[in-house]
């Protein structure tokens, strides 16, 4: 789509061709520029853009001294869009005449896709988070969350940029940066910018509003990069954050101009709805009554003029009939001109509700003329805004809809007044979301909110411009609208950059979960959550996200050793609130583990076996032979009665020197909740014998630190021996000695904690020392999945120690089957 200014003030000049997206119009732009002196005189320097949006082409009037007009009338604080014939004045001397042009279905010469754009924070150790933006236009502003990270270098940072600091759009395949009149300024290699827009080019310095704002700009056609300056093939750095921008800005909102600039929460789209005084389309109106009467003048007329005998006997016979419409016209005159009084007369008394009520029956009973259609939306608004305003405050919004819904008798035949009734569910819909969450700055949930966000911006955005318009209209009927009708467009804002970069966020984890789950690669999903996490420090549930996951770790570990009981153990324990790992462990239950029945058989075994009924708990397992699940069924009979067979052995080993030891490593095996029966046998015994498991503690701790400093002689396992193409032999040395410093630790600490016997804070920091390297190499290697070829990295990741103790299943004498414990 085109649009062509064609001169009319000025018919010497030529016709302006516009054909980008984002025309400027200033007396330095062209062609402006090169006009006579006394043409552009009253030009601003920023004076007004003309822009492409969606379907149409509009104009927006940017503060200019002189104004712009649109076929008469001001063009102030909401662009306008143009329409083929309106009449444009720019300054009050250049008239233009607006002539549209539908494209061909060819692409436009210069309109490719623009490039991505990374801004990498240019100070080492800066605060600020990377950005990749890859839509466009791109509004930079202090309420952006994007720069929220600068807030950790102090408060007022942020104070540096202005709301509508500056803009990025792209003309073809070419991006371009725009000062918004900003405070303090933009400035790129150097230079402030001034009206004009500048190109940008790859490797740009780039600065907004001063120093703690400086970045270095990035161009690639191809996929972004993090935006974190990592050298090629080498890993990112962990303090890496990068924010990503996927959906544009819309110019409608960049160039809505605020009512008061001193508000600092006040709306982009502030008085959308200038034009909403004008009442909307209701019932068709009766032809009007004056002009009724002109016609029946004029039929007298030709009965008595023009002196012919004809016409004069005509008159005689049709005077009567005349004479009684001219009294009906006269009778219809008076009644439309009562109800309009009647109406004029109770709201200037604050009746409002009495006037919603007499002008719903005038609408009901005949079509009305516009003036008591407007009169009839107005009335109603007055009524109704002010109770819902009042309980909508409060936080009532179950009362704020029944407020809504008692007046919809009352537009049933008024167009106009339903839709803003209509409008203002929506924005009791927004607000009761808003305060259920928290806030607007409240986190934005990993599950339960992205539906919702996505449904209330879609209302709006099947009509924006009418429903801006009806907002205007409510806020030029009831001036306390004000507030509501401006915490709505921000909130509505705020909703638009969250479901731009936060819920592509949530889409992009949740594709990633749902992918390695379904490859059986579930450990490598704590990093990327936590990479997620610091990435976009607003996303909530994610803790809830790391429970489930760390309870599958322990499901996956155990079907990993083909313990299909211990897992089918570990699901019924577990209670997974995310629905991917819902979804999975539904999908466990139904093709690898028990059937229910036998799980039921299982739980009632388990109770047994916990009271010391154990014959009981025996025959329970063996009576679900044959059933789905009755081979696990088996396995656990076998373990309960080798665990009834040791100790009935231990009893007879008292007498023995290695009575202690054999104590400890039954005690050991005993799972403290589903073997309470013995362990409350053998307490007393096993606390008397703890100095021994001390000692093999104390070994262990001695092993695991032998091991760790010979790991640390070695050099470590560096960068580079985790990029070779293959398992090296020096490779294999340093990650058995981690891996054997990581088995002794984790060992000795269990001992500890099982004898409920705290280590000294020398080994527990060994101990973090060498789990916190193990954690490290574990993951810089899953981070070279893309480059590593999969059985080298496999091989590489096989020769480290397994996931954490806490998520694996601890030794035992056997695999159980139960129910959640009480």
């Amino acid at each position: 789509m085109q649009a062509i200014l064609k001169p009319l003030s000025h018919p010497q000049l030529s016709d302006i061709l516009i054909e980008q997206p984002l025309f400027p119009i200033g007396r330095g732009e062209q062609p402006f520029a090169a006009y006579d002196a006394d043409i552009i005189a009253h030009l601003s320097r920023r004076h007004a853009r003309i822009f492409r949006e969606g379907e149409g082409i509009y104009i927006a009037d940017l503060g200019s001294r002189n104004g712009t007009r649109l076929n008469g009338k001001p063009v102030a604080l909401k662009p306008q869009r143009l329409l083929a014939g309106d009449r444009l004045t720019l300054a009050g001397l250049l008239d233009y005449e607006v002539e549209i042009r539908s494209e061909s279905g060819d692409t436009p010469p210069g309109e490719s896709d623009p490039p991505a754009l990374t801004l990498s924070p240019t100070a080492e150790g800066s605060p600020l988070d990377a950005l990749v933006v890859t839509r466009f236009p791109y509004l930079i502003g202090k309420s952006d969350p994007g720069f929220a990270a600068a807030d950790a270098g102090g408060p007022a940072r942020r104070a540096f940029l202005s709301r509508r600091h500056a803009l990025v759009f792209a003309r073809g395949s070419q991006l371009f940066i725009e000062d918004l009149a900003s405070t303090n300024g933009t400035w790129l290699n150097g230079e402030r910018l001034d009206e004009h827009a500048r190109a940008l080019a790859d490797g740009d310095a780039l600065m907004l509003g001063g120093d703690c704002f400086s970045y270095t700009v990035q161009l690639r056609t191809g996929a972004p990069e993090s935006g974190c300056g990592a050298a090629a093939g080498a890993a990112p750095p962990e303090e890496c954050h990068t924010t990503y921008v996927t959906s544009a800005d819309s110019f409608l909102d960049i160039f809505c101009l605020e009512a008061d600039a001193e508000q600092p929460d006040t709306a982009r789209e502030e008085a959308a709805g200038v034009e909403a005084q004008k009442p909307a389309a209701g019932p068709p109106a009766r032809p009007g009554l004056l002009r009724r009467a002109r016609a029946f003048g004029g039929e007298l007329k030709l009965a008595f003029g023009g002196g012919q005998v004809r016409a004069a006997r005509r008159a005689r016979w049709i005077l009567p009939g005349v004479l009684a419409l001219a009294a009906a016209v006269a009778a219809g005159l008076y009644y439309a001109g009562k109800a309009q009084r009647e109406l004029h007369g109770l709201m200037a008394q604050g009746r409002y509700r009495e006037a919603a009520v007499l002008a719903s029956r005038e609408l009901a009973a005949r079509p009305a003329p516009d003036a008591v259609v407007g009169l009839a939306t107005e009335a109603l608004a007055k009524y109704v805004v002010g109770q819902w305003l009042q309980r909508s405050q409060a936080g009532d919004y179950s009362g704020a809809r029944s407020v809504l819904a008692g007046a919809r008798p009352l537009a049933r035949d008024n167009p106009a007044a339903d839709g803003l009734l209509d409008t203002l569910v929506w924005v009791t819909e927004l607000q009761q979301f808003i305060a259920a969450r928290g806030g607007i700055d409240a986190p934005v949930q990993v599950y339960g909110q992205g539906a919702q966000i996505e449904a209330l911006l879609g209302w709006w955005n099947r009509s924006p411009e009418e429903y801006r318009g009806r907002m205007g209209q409510l806020l030029n009927y009831v001036p306390d609208f004000k507030a509501t009708h401006d915490q709505t467009f921000s909130q509505m804002r705020a909703l638009r950059y969250e479901q731009s970069v936060y819920l592509a966020a949530i889409d992009k984890l949740n594709a990633s979960i749902e992918q390695k789950l379904a490859r059986d690669r579930p450990g490598e999903l704590l990093a990327e959550i936590d990479d997620t996490a610091a990435q976009y420090p607003r996303l909530g549930g994610l803790e809830q996200l790391r429970s489930d996951l760390r309870d599958y770790l322990q499901v996956h570990g155990a079907l990993q050793r083909g313990d299909r009981l211990r897992a089918a153990v570990l699901i019924e324990q577990g209670e997974y609130a995310t629905p991917p790992f819902q979804k999975k462990v539904a999908a466990l239950q139904a093709t690898l583990l028990p059937s229910e029945a036998v799980a039921q058989q299982f739980k009632a075994a388990a109770q047994a076996w916990r009271a010391g009924e154990l014959d009981t708990a025996l025959g329970l397992l063996a009576g679900v032979a044959g059933q789905r699940g009755g081979e696990l069924a088996a396995q656990e009979l076998a373990s309960k009665r080798r665990i009834v067979a040791d100790y009935a052995q231990l009893q007879t080993l008292r007498a023995e020197p290695d009575y202690g030891e054999r104590l400890i490593g039954f005690y050991r095996g005993l799972d403290p909740v589903e073997d309470a029966h013995f362990t409350r046998a053998l307490t007393a015994e096993f606390q008397h014998h703890k100095a021994a498991a001390l000692e093999r503690a104390d070994g262990a701790w001695n092993s695991a630190r032998d091991s760790w400093q010979s790991y640390r002689r070695g050099g470590g396992i560096k960068g580079l021996l985790r990029l070779e193409e293959q398992v090296s032999s020096r490779f294999g040395a340093q990650a058995r000695l981690l891996s054997a410093a990581y088995d002794s630790a984790n060992r000795a600490l269990r001992v500890h904690t099982l004898l409920s016997a705290a280590p000294s804070a020398e080994r527990l920091a060994l101990q973090r020392q060498i789990a916190s390297e193990m954690a490290l190499q574990r993951r810089s290697l899953q981070e070279l999945s893309m480059v590593l070829d999969p059985a080298v990295l496999d091989s590489k990741l096989g020769l480290l120690a397994p996931a954490p103790p806490d998520t694996q299943a601890p030794a035992s004498h056997r695999v159980r089957m139960e129910g959640k414990h009480e």
